[in-house]
């Protein structure tokens, strides 16, 4: 899935699938690494900020899982 990321930078079934094989095998520094290709190239991927919060959850940085996650939700509040 990495070797298609590189190809195809916006396939979101190989980002998805990357993100959960990190995920699964504990690989949060490489899912935060991940999560924050796919963020650049498509801002405001759910899957992506979802990932990247999990990332920064494993290494104990709640606060800076509020600042990533809280712009998108006061969004879709109004």
């Amino acid at each position: 899935y990495r070797r298609i990321l590189r190809q195809v930078p916006d396939d979101g079934i190989a980002f998805d699938r990357l993100a959960t094989i990190y995920e699964s095998t504990g690989s949060f520094a490489d899912l935060g690494q991940v999560a924050a290709a796919r963020l650049e190239r498509v801002p405001g991927d759910l899957r992506a900020l979802l990932a990247a919060a999990r990332d920064l959850l494993s290494r104990q940085k709640p606060s800076e899982v509020i600042d990533l996650l809280e712009p998108h939700l006061a969004a879709d509040a109004s």
